[in-house]
């Protein structure tokens, strides 16, 4: 797969992976004078119709500002993907970025509910025009590839999120949902003619456990939003392509259902779209939904048999999330129980207890290692482990809280982390190794715990992402920019503090900046993990980031604890 096991020392201990961060850090009363400035240049007018054309406005105005100073974004389609370099996990790389001649985009402010500027928002909205009409392509992808990793479903994913994002271009959600909706039907032609059962990988990132989860989720979430127009008198709104079924714990999957009154004014604003969503062709209805979820239980069993890793991307971790999302939006459903999900966690724990465990309270290893980060190791295990608390009794919450604080333990002085227990190169800043990975973990055990040595820790992950957080590697999830930009928006969802907002903002701005001139190293440039797709995930997660979830890997989104 088209992960990069990336934590060797292959003998570059010097070697710098990160660009210098050229911003400011948060600052209120630069904030405070920012927002005022901006809405006296750019004021917001009561009329929707004014509105959608003063954001028109905005956007041909940067365009015809980065025209003038010879910055004209490009509209040539990219180069196909026989042109793109491609370089495997064991390559040195040289990364050098030239900053030289890269005009700067108009800093933002924040609102002081947490929204960036309107101008900022419509820069947002027109990137992920441009992203996904040049970069994310369902024909860039390897069509072999059923990875929500690097695969077709990861795309499908980000077009089914996009689609639900009531503040984007009607239009544009209509065509996103309808691709979404198709390759929907792609896949469960697939599944009914049974090619495409893959015993080898019975992963939820890597192999067919994410498309079958997909699948059934999308299929009952779209029976459920035809059920809701049939039973309205008028169409209530842009609606929700696959909206989902569980409104009080809105998944990866979707956005909550509007109220009747929220219906009302979306509907007002909306008029001029008659029905929206309408000629989005219906998923197929076999295999049947109870079918598809017997086959993702078969699939969790099979990764329950000895030998299989715990981490989540090929191992155990990954069918834990799977469970615990079903279980989130399709509460009805009675095929994957409670019992199949304490089994599971009683399993990933037994395994982490072994002869092996070198006096650790747990002990899981990949190949050979011990590793830490989100990918493959500690941090992402535990903090699944977290997401079903209430599953746990109090002996086991006891033994993962010891797990917790002996990671928590061998940080670096940075404040960093090691991509695998013993490594002392202080070097990468990633989701998948290093900090960004373990502050999500941080973050939960604070929620769980109530231990405040947690929250603080994560706040120094926070900094040293700051810091170090800007990837020569590109704006991917997994060992990318985005990725690292999400650690800030959930540290945000919990404190409430603008500062990491803020911080995340900067990252997308970057962005901006800087995306004629970075190389992105990409085996697979298009998808959700390595790729575009992410990244289009993450910028359309600001328009909206107190529901922010990093893909397929956090469940629910954060609050403070006292709300």
């Amino acid at each position: 797969m088209g992960h990069r096991h990336d934590d060797s020392n292959n003998g570059a201990v010097s070697e710098v992976r990160h660009l210098p961060n050229p911003y400011q850090d948060w600052d209120e009363l630069t904030n405070q004078r920012l927002l005022v400035k901006i809405q006296a240049e750019h004021p917001l007018h009561e009329s929707i119709e004014e509105e959608e054309e003063e954001e028109e406005k905005v956007i041909n105005q940067f365009y015809n500002f980065k025209a003038s100073s010879g910055n004209a974004p490009k509209t040539s389609p990219p180069p196909s993907n026989s042109g793109l370099e491609k370089r495997g996990p064991e390559t040195s790389p040289q990364d050098f970025v030239e900053n030289a001649g890269v005009t700067k985009i108009e800093d933002f402010a924040l609102t002081p509910e947490g929204k960036f500027d309107h101008v900022f928002e419509a820069k947002i909205k027109e990137q992920l025009q441009i992203l996904l009409n040049q970069h994310v392509k369902s024909e860039q992808i390897d069509c072999n590839d059923r990875s929500m990793y690097t695969g077709l479903p990861g795309v499908s994913l980000l077009y089914h999120h996009l689609s639900t994002k009531q503040c984007l271009d009607t239009k544009f959600r209509e065509d996103l949902a309808a691709k979404a909706t198709h390759h929907v039907n792609q896949y469960l032609i697939s599944i009914q003619t049974q090619h495409m059962h893959n015993s080898k990988c019975p992963s939820f990132l890597c192999g067919d456990l994410g498309v079958y989860t997909f699948c059934a989720l999308a299929r009952t979430q779209q029976k459920l939003h035809r059920e809701m127009l049939t039973r309205t008198l008028s169409y209530p709104g842009p609606g929700l392509a696959l909206s989902q079924s569980a409104p009080s714990t809105p998944g990866v999957l979707g956005a909550e259902l509007m109220s009747p009154s929220q219906s009302n004014h979306h509907h007002h604003h909306h008029h001029r779209h008659q029905v929206p969503f309408a000629g989005v062709e219906q998923i197929n209805n076999e295999p049947e939904t109870g079918t598809l979820l017997e086959k993702i239980l078969e699939l969790i069993k099979m990764q329950e048999q000895s030998g299989t890793p715990d981490e989540l991307l090929y191992g155990r971790t990954g069918g834990l999330y799977a469970m615990l999302l079903i279980k989130q939006q399709l509460p009805k459903q009675n095929v994957i129980r409670d019992e199949h999900i304490t089994n599971h966690i009683n399993i990933m724990l037994k395994s982490g207890q072994t002869m092996e465990s070198f006096g650790r309270p747990l002990f899981y290893s990949w190949h050979g290692k011990e590793y830490v980060g989100a990918a493959h190791g500690y941090a992402g295990i535990l903090y699944m482990l977290l997401e079903a608390h209430k599953y746990l009794n109090d002996e086991q919450l006891k033994l993962i809280r010891e797990a917790i604080n002996f990671i928590q333990g061998i940080r670096y002085p940075s404040s960093n982390y090691p991509s695998s227990i013993g490594s002392q190169t202080d070097r990468l800043i990633h989701w998948c190794h290093g900090a960004p990975g373990v502050m999500h973990m941080l973050i939960k055990a604070y929620q769980v715990y109530r231990d405040e040595s947690y929250l603080a820790s994560a706040i120094a992950c926070s900094d040293v992402i700051w810091q170090r957080g800007l990837l020569k590697k590109g704006f991917g999830l997994c060992h990318g920019i985005s990725g690292n930009a999400y650690a800030f928006i959930h540290l945000y969802q919990l404190t409430r503090d603008r500062k990491h907002l803020y911080r995340a903002g900067k990252f997308a701005q970057y962005y901006f900046e800087h995306n004629d001139s970075i190389v992105w190293r990409a085996d697979s440039p298009a998808s959700l993990f390595e790729g575009y797709a992410g990244l289009a995930y993450f910028l359309s997660d600001l328009l909206d980031p107190d529901e922010a979830k990093f893909p397929t890997f956090q469940l629910t989104a954060s609050h403070p604890l006292d709300s």
